[in-house]
This record gives C-alpha cells, sequence and structure tokens, in this order.
C-alpha cells in the first residue's frame, strides 16, 4: 500500500478527533501496525509510511506495545513533516525533547531541529540563527563539491545557485 498526502491528511483528522477506540479495534490497529513495522524495515526511505506508522501508534494509543528508542529513532526520519512536531508531543516524548533536538543537530538535520526548538519553545531558540548558518553551509559544500564534477547534472543548478545567491 502506497502511502501519500491524502492519507497523512485523514490520519491528522483522527489524530484531532481523538475517538474512543474500542478493544477490539485498538487488536486489529495493532496487527495493521505490526504489518506496517515488518514493511518499513524494508523501505524506511519512504517517510510517509513511517509518518503514517507514528500516526497509528498515537491514534490507537499503541506506542506502549512498541520500544520506545526504536520510535524515538523513527522520529529523526519524520521530522522534517510539519505533523512530526505535534504528534511527538502526543505520543508522549516532550519530555524527550532535547536529547531528541541534539540527535537532530549530531545527524547535521538543523531545520528539523530549528522547527522543533521553536515549537517546543527551549531555551537554546537562540542557536537557531546559528543552525540555519550551519545548514546554508552544508548546503553550500555539497553544491562546492558536486559542482566539481563535469559531468555531474547538478553542475547547472550549481552555476544557477552561485550566480542568483
Amino acid at each position: 500500500m502506497a502511502i501519500d498526502d491524502s492519507h497523512i491528511f485523514l490520519l491528522e483528522q483522527l489524530m484531532k478527533i481523538s475517538p474512543d477506540i474500542e478493544s477490539h479495534v485498538r487488536e486489529e490497529s495493532m496487527e495493521l501496525a505490526l504489518n506496517m513495522k515488518a514493511n518499513m524495515r524494508l523501505s524506511t526511505d519512504n517517510s510517509l509510511v513511517v509518518l503514517s506508522f507514528l500516526m497509528i501508534l498515537s491514534i490507537y494509543k499503541l506506542v506502549s506495545s512498541f520500544d520506545e528508542d526504536e520510535v524515538l529513532k523513527l522520529f529523526e526520519i519524520v521530522a522534517h513533516h510539519k505533523p512530526s512536531i505535534e504528534l511527538f508531543r502526543m505520543i508522549g516524548f516532550a519530555d524527550k525533547i532535547s536529547d531528541f533536538v541534539e540527535n537532530l543537530i549530531k545527524n547535521e538535520q538543523y531545520i528539523e531541529a530549528v522547527g522543533f526548538i521553536c515549537a517546543y519553545d527551549l531555551a537554546e531558540k537562540n542557536r537557531a540563527a546559528d543552525l540555519f548558518r550551519e545548514h546554508v553551509n552544508k548546503a553550500k559544500l555539497t553544491c562546492e563539491s558536486s559542482c566539481k564534477e563535469p559531468t555531474s547534472k547538478s553542475s547547472k543548478v550549481c552555476f544557477f545557485f552561485y550566480f542568483q545567491v
């Protein structure tokens, strides 16, 4: 099953209304979550699948059935998706936000870190500008290294980048 933005939208709406879940529905959703988890291992590059998995854990209150460290690690994959910020809180990880942000920074996910810093009103909010600078520097280095490859398709993009900035 391919997950797209319309699936995410529907899951977001379900999260917002936070319905009471009967036990038989929770059991069926656990089967779905276990199947999704098994398929995710094959395709963690599709962040929408990971995001939908995390949303299902939240909606059906299944988080406690999964390893907390694994679930936290999955948030690093989906941190660039807007719903992940509120989902982090809904799953009950708000007390882990500082460590999570540090992991994002360590993994050079600067923009994602800034999003969480601002959303959770962390003390290191003044660090946001530094993280943006770090992101721009990383982008420049990536562009410079790919521009050195004369056959690279990205050389046209690099040319455009340098003359537009």
